[in-house]
């Protein structure tokens, strides 16, 4: 592994600026979290992260998130498959891309040629090694990929109601750019199944620098579209100005598994709190008390 490393240090010498600092990020964030990422292809280390993924997403054994043979298949035509592994030798994260289409040239209505994209379609950190910026490591790790191969954005799509999710994801500096009520329908995992699949999609503009959107708390309470009662049930509000905060579950996970029914309700209020606001709105990061802002375009 290091003398991979290294040698993707030699020809990092020789890229573009832009490519090279990308790559020297992630190197950075790969050694303060103590792992080694690297692209995987052998079928047995890909095996392992089908088995990773069936953790993470609490599946039956054939019925994996993402399978081995598929993976490979990802490998062979050329897109992301790649691993963070501790000093040890231990899968400690994975995650999955593929080309696409950049979300803002496809908007466009055809005015504009389409421009390749990275869509992320599925990452995971190993149980017990969350917040130790491994998943960070991973994602930039996946930066650099895209940019050497003249990409222009990644796009990954996560649960709105997730806020360690939604505040990692501001802390990259992806931007927020449109809700998606029930993305892929009914799900059956350990995760998922029973609370619909809505899904808010980030996008990393990869022309631009990574700035966390990380926003400020709401003053006063004439801006706060829902928030939390008492009870921590969901209460919403009124749009007063061109600012409003949407505020999230302190610990959706563990509601879902001690009242699924708020955990519904939760959902259905953040949906009906965001999703007629995507026109004319724009999601302009995450507060560090859980909240969305948005602002009016």
């Amino acid at each position: 592994m290091r003398h991979h490393s290294d040698k993707v240090t030699q020809v990092s010498r020789t890229l573009p600026t832009p490519q090279r600092h990308a790559d020297q990020v992630a190197q950075a964030a790969a050694q303060r979290a103590g792992v080694t990422v690297d692209e995987v292809v052998s079928p047995g280390r890909l095996k392992d992260v089908e088995q990773l993924f069936r953790t993470v997403w609490e599946t039956d054994r054939d019925r994996p998130p993402i399978s081995a043979d598929v993976l490979r298949a990802l490998v062979h035509s050329g897109s992301y498959v790649a691993a963070a592994y501790t000093a040890d030798g231990r899968l400690a994260a994975a995650g999955v891309g593929f080309l696409a289409t950049d979300v803002r040239s496809a908007e466009v209505g055809g005015t504009e040629s389409p421009v390749a994209s990275m869509h992320s379609h599925i990452a995971a950190v190993a149980p017990g090694t969350e917040r130790h910026g491994i998943g960070s490591a991973l994602k930039l790790h996946q930066r650099g990929w895209a940019i050497r191969r003249g990409l222009r954005s990644i796009t990954w799509t996560f649960d709105p109601l997730v806020r360690r999710n939604a505040g990692f994801n501001a802390h990259l500096g992806a931007e927020f750019v449109r809700y998606y009520p029930d993305f892929y329908g009914e799900m059956a995992d350990g995760r998922n199944a029973g609370q619909g699949s809505d899904r808010l999609l980030a996008r990393w503009d990869l022309q631009l620098p990574a700035v966390p959107r990380v926003a400020v708390e709401p003053v006063g309470d004439r801006q706060r579209l829902l928030e939390p009662d008492g009870d921590g049930r969901p209460v919403a509000g009124t749009i007063e100005g061109d600012r409003a905060w949407v505020a999230t579950p302190a610990n959706i996970e563990q509601l879902r598994r001690v009242d699924p029914d708020l955990a519904g309700r939760w959902r259905i209020a953040v949906r009906d709190a965001m999703e007629p606001l995507q026109s004319g709105w724009r999601i302009d990061g995450f507060t560090a008390g859980g909240s969305y802002l948005l602002v009016r375009e």
